[in-house]
């Protein structure tokens, strides 16, 4: 798998927010972690295999990742197919 550098990453979570409306997804907040989170805070340059999700956050709190929802999986690999 290529490496993900910062045009690739919000390149991608802009095909998931687009697909997402398109699908009539409701909004979700994901906090990510690792190597991801660091370039898009711009903290590191290098690149990322993926996007590592540590909690979706609702209402204000913070709740488990895992399972993702089905339908954010599908959405997800969606995106994935297209790159």
């Amino acid at each position: 798998m290529a490496g993900i550098d910062e045009s690739a990453l919000f390149e991608a979570l802009s095909l998931l927010g687009n697909l997402m409306v398109a699908r009539k997804r409701s909004p979700v907040h994901l906090v990510v972690c690792g190597g991801s989170a660091l370039i898009a805070l711009k903290l590191v340059v290098p690149t990322t295999k993926d996007v590592d999700v540590l909690a979706t956050l609702q209402d204000g709190e913070l709740h488990c990742a895992r399972p993702l929802p089905e339908w954010l999986q599908e959405d997800a690999a969606a995106v994935r197919k297209s790159g």
